[in-house]
Formats: structure tokens, C-alpha cells, sequence
């Protein structure tokens, strides 16, 4: 028995599988019109031949070696089109009707399943074209984006530039905008890179309460700008965690950076910590006006944003939640929200603790 599979590279269906052919796979094929099989491909019918004699027929020596008794040919159609040919020969005494029968069943199935995976492999290429594509064009622009930016530095500096204080206001602005606009393509390049499972991560073990802290810190501007209480709670006693202290860190910026943006001015942002020896767990609540139980699977969906007025007015690209929770996962972790309307919301995340040996406890 032999299965011949559709070519997508030219028109002719070549040997990807045989049963009963001695040795390894021999180079096979032959295209529509061609012989007994393709005149299967072209009418798509199954066919079958009796006694001995066919093998000219066939034009397979391989396949016919020594002249045995019947050959069925059945093709493999799905929408309409012949994906592959199966070859069944040597049947004493010759095929049935049944025999025909149930193999022709069986190469509908195989069809759909051949079809099914061809698909999907195509589907997998598009995705791995695209995100090459966004990956090159946000490289593209993050090198004349960042000589803006750079100008922008030069122009604001008192000590080589005299603005006018309306010259300044528009250098502001200019700058202000072409950092977030450097943020967003930063944005875009990560989520690109980890559809891709190729975003560099270097992790050690690291004191995950003074990372936290460190990200609460680097937002302090914006605590202020919004007039945010921040509250935080660590435990004096958690151990190390062995992570990435970068991308942590903007896991971390993402969500308090989220719960500052939907907070009400003067209202607090808690961050806590909390663990079990084994896991840590980091909680980020904020007093905004809560997620509706329906959106909430949206939430980590890439460049999604939930359709309200405060979400479409703080802006983004969708991506800064599906970074997150890639990130979190990368490290063995965990994420998710909980959050009721009108009540806030929490961001959770958990991450493996580091194990320390007795030896290393006692040092």
C-alpha cells in the first residue's frame, strides 16, 4: 500500500508513506493524467483492477514488483479537491465492492484530517510571516524615532536652547508624545517576540519585594500627577525568586501603571505580596469603577480594550495585559482579574518562590 500526498510546490502528488515496499522510500510520483492514479486524481473515482497485468497501468514498478493479483486506487477529496491517492495491491483474489467501500470511507476521514493539517500548517506560516513583518517594520521605526527623541532632549535643554515659553510648551508636547509613541512600538516588538518564544530573558535569583518596589518607585511622577495613594505591603520574610528583573519589572509597571489610569483622583492604589513558602502571590487593586463580569475574558486578549469611554480615553495599543500575562507564564506563573462593577479591581499574579537546600538555609 502506498499514500501519495499533493505537492504545494509543483503539480504532481509524490510518496510520503508506503506498507510492504522494502527499504527506504523511494522517489515517487506522478501527475494528474498520468497513468492509473492520475486518472483517479482527474475524475476522482475510486478505481479497481482484477487479475494481474495492470502493473503497466500503474507505471509504479515498485509498488507491482513480481505482478500480484488486483489494485484499488482511491483518492483523498476534500472541497472538491484531490489532496492525495491511496494505493492498495496484492489482494488474493482480487478487491470487492466492500473492499472499495471501506476504503474509500476511510479516505474521506483522511481527507478532512489531511486538509484540517494543512491548514493549520498554513495558518501557523501566516502567523510566523506577520510577526516577522511587525517585528522588522517596529526595528525600522525605532531607529529615526529615537533621533526625535533625541532632538527633542537637545531642544529642551536650557543650557544649549533659549525657548520661549510657547516654543517650550510645543517641544514638550513633541517629546512627551514621541515617548509614548516609542512605548507602544516597544510594545508591539515584545508581544512579537513572544508569539515568536524568542524574547531574551535572563533570570537569577532576585529579591522580588525590592523589584516591586523599585516599579512603584518609577512611577512616583504619575502617583503625584493624579494625586494616587500608594499603599504597599511586603513580607519581611519572602524568599528569592528566580525571574527576569526587568520583566518583572514591566509586568509590574503595566499593571500599576493600569490601576493608576482607571483610579479616581485621591483614591488609593494597594499593592500587596503575599506567599506560602512555595509561590508567591502580588496583588495590584485599584478604586476604579470595576470590569463587568462579560468583558472579563477579554482582558488578556491581544490588542484588545474594553469598549468604554475611560479605557478608549487612556489609549494603548491592547497589548500591555497579553505582555503581561506572556511574561508572568515564561516564568512559571500565573495571572488573572477579579473585579466587580462599581467595586474596583485586582490584578493578580503568582511566581514560583526559589527553594533554598537545608545547606543553603544554614549559610
Amino acid at each position: 500500500a502506498a499514500l501519495f500526498v499533493r505537492s504545494e510546490e509543483e503539480p504532481a502528488f509524490r510518496l510520503r508513506a508506503s506498507v510492504g515496499i522494502e527499504g527506504p522510500l523511494p522517489e515517487l510520483s506522478f501527475s494528474e493524467g498520468d497513468g492509473l492514479c492520475g486518472d483517479v486524481a482527474g475524475h476522482q473515482s475510486p478505481v479497481r483492477r482484477s487479475g494481474k497485468g495492470y502493473h503497466a497501468a500503474l507505471r509504479m514498478p515498485q509498488l507491482t514488483g513480481g505482478d500480484p493479483e488486483g489494485v484499488l486506487v482511491v483518492p483523498l477529496v476534500a472541497d472538491h479537491r484531490v489532496l492525495g491517492i491511496m494505493v492498495v495491491a496484492g489482494k488474493s483474489g482480487s478487491f470487492t465492492q466492500d473492499d472499495e467501500d471501506i476504503l474509500a470511507l476511510f479516505a474521506s476521514s483522511a481527507a478532512v484530517a489531511l486538509s484540517n493539517s494543512l491548514l493549520f500548517e498554513k495558518t501557523l506560516e501566516l502567523e510566523r510571516l506577520k510577526s516577522d513583518f511587525v517585528a522588522d517594520v517596529s526595528h525600522e521605526l525605532r531607529t529615526p524615532l529615537a533621533v526625535v527623541i533625541g532632538n527633542l532632549e537637545l531642544l529642551s535643554d536650557d543650557r544649549f536652547w533659549k525657548l520661549e515659553p510657547q516654543q517650550a510648551q510645543f517641544v514638550s508636547a513633541a517629546s512627551t508624545n514621541s515617548h509614548r509613541l516609542l512605548h507602544l512600538i516597544n510594545d508591539i516588538l515584545d508581544f512579537s517576540k513572544l508569539e515568536n518564544a524568542n524574547l531574551p530573558m535572563t533570570r537569577s535569583p532576585n529579591e522580588l519585594g525590592e523589584v516591586i518596589r523599585q516599579a512603584a518607585e518609577n512611577l512616583r511622577r504619575l502617583f503625584e500627577e493624579r494625586e494616587i495613594n500608594l499603599r504597599i505591603s511586603i513580607p519581611d520574610d519572602l524568599p528569592l525568586a528566580e525571574i527576569d528583573e526587568q520583566r518583572i519589572a514591566q509586568v509590574l509597571t503595566n499593571l500599576i501603571s493600569n490601576a493608576i489610569k482607571f483610579s479616581p483622583a485621591g483614591a488609593p492604589v494597594e499593592l500587596s505580596v503575599t506567599h506560602d513558602g512555595e509561590t508567591a502571590t502580588v496583588r495590584v487593586k485599584d478604586q476604579g469603577e470595576g470590569i463587568r463580569r462579560e468583558d472579563m475574558a477579554k482582558l488578556f486578549r491581544k490588542f484588545s480594550q474594553l469598549d468604554s469611554k475611560s479605557t478608549r480615553k487612556a489609549g494603548g495599543t491592547g497589548l500591555g495585559l497579553a505582555i503581561s500575562k506572556g511574561l508572568v507564564e515564561a516564568h512559571g506563573g500565573s495571572i488573572w482579574a477579579e473585579s466587580e462593577p462599581g467595586q474596583g479591581s485586582s490584578f493578580v499574579f503568582t511566581l514560583p518562590l526559589l527553594q533554598l537546600t537545608d545547606d543553603a538555609r544554614a549559610a
